[in-house]
C-alpha cells in the first residue's frame, strides 16, 4: 500500500508529518485528511488544514478543511 504523508497547517503553523501512514488509494488518504481536519477544528476556532503528501511521488495529491464541500475537494486535487 502507498505511503502518505498528512502535515497540518493550524491556524497559520506547519506541523509535519513524519510518520506518515498507508492507504489504498489517494482518495482514502484524502478522505483521511477530512477526518483529521475535522477533529482538530472541532473545539478551536483556528483555521486548519490537512495536506496529502505521496511518499512515492513526494508532491501534493490533495487538502482538506473541516468545513470543505464535496465540490471545493474535488477542485482542490491535483
Amino acid at each position: 500500500m502507498p505511503l502518505f504523508f498528512f502535515p497540518v497547517d493550524y491556524g497559520g503553523h506547519r506541523c509535519s508529518d513524519e510518520r506518515g501512514e498507508h492507504f489504498p488509494t489517494a482518495a482514502a488518504a484524502a478522505e483521511h485528511a477530512r477526518l483529521i481536519a475535522r477533529e482538530l477544528s472541532r473545539n478551536h476556532s483556528k483555521s486548519v488544514t490537512v495536506f496529502v503528501v505521496a511518499a512515492a511521488a513526494a508532491k501534493l495529491i490533495a487538502s482538506a478543511r473541516a468545513n470543505d464541500t464535496e465540490e471545493e475537494r474535488v477542485t482542490r486535487r491535483a
